[in-house]
């Protein structure tokens, strides 16, 4: 057993956390915001298809 020397020595690394953390951030809002903007866009040609169908003649609508 080692009984002398107990002094141990530990490194901050909280700036490295904090730098990781705002990446992390950036990149899910990045992330999240181009996400939204394909389910809009997509809603958008769906919508578009819908009423081009309705509009011809092989699908009428329900009286």
């Amino acid at each position: 057993m080692n009984e002398g020397n107990n002094n141990t020595k530990v490194k901050d690394f909280s700036d490295e956390v904090k730098g990781i953390a705002g990446l992390v951030r950036e990149k899910y809002q990045n992330v999240l915001k181009h996400t939204l903007f394909n389910i809009e866009e997509n809603q958008t040609i769906l919508d578009k298809a819908v009423k081009e169908q309705l509009n011809s003649n092989w699908i009428k609508p329900l009286p």
